[in-house]
């Protein structure tokens, strides 16, 4: 399944970031509450997309240095998942950074997440997701993948996990500084 989504070319090839673009104070690291750290490290990452007005936010995450990477793949697969499930994550993402977020997941420690995660996309329909011809304002064609529930027992047990994604993020970010200076 990854290697179908893997195979697009995307803008992430002419998108390079200069060293010392990404930077955390490595103070800022050391004596910021770990919550805090992980909040201004994505911070980084947003204002930097900002500002140089990217559209493609996943293509644009390809091209950022694997610590950084991490941050924004494992996020945006918590924040989607949360929010409405793993068909919300693939749906909102289109399946860009499949493996990208596999292997972040892996790199910042956060193995049982990486372990369910594996588990979603063995069930994924990579053509629905990723199709061109795709009408993301049909609302009832969204909601009726909801209905097959195939996710529901990974989902149960993504949510379940202590500590959080954005814990183990904050955690490497503090037992790693030198990675994001």
């Amino acid at each position: 399944m990854l290697a179908a989504c893997s195979k697009k070319k995307t803008a992430a090839q002419s998108i390079h970031f200069a060293p010392g673009e990404l930077h955390l104070d490595k103070e800022e690291i050391v004596n910021s509450p770990p919550v805090d750290v992980r909040r201004k490290a994505f911070g980084v990452i947003y204002d930097l997309f900002k500002a140089r007005n990217i559209d493609d936010w996943s293509s644009a995450a390809k091209a950022l240095p694997q610590p950084w990477r991490a941050l924004y793949t494992s996020s945006e697969l918590d924040g989607e998942v949360k929010n409405g499930g793993f068909h919300q994550y693939f749906f909102n993402t289109r399946c860009k950074l499949l493996r990208e977020t596999l292997d972040d997941l892996r790199y910042l420690g956060a193995t049982e997440f990486a372990d369910i995660y594996e588990k979603a996309l063995s069930g994924i329909d990579v053509a629905y997701y990723t199709s061109s011809k795709r009408d993301d304002d049909d609302w009832e064609k969204f909601t009726s993948k909801y209905a097959d529930r195939q996710w529901d027992d990974l989902e149960k047990r993504f949510y379940a996990l202590k500590p959080e994604i954005d814990e183990i993020a904050a955690q490497h970010i503090k037992a790693h500084p030198e990675e994001y200076q």
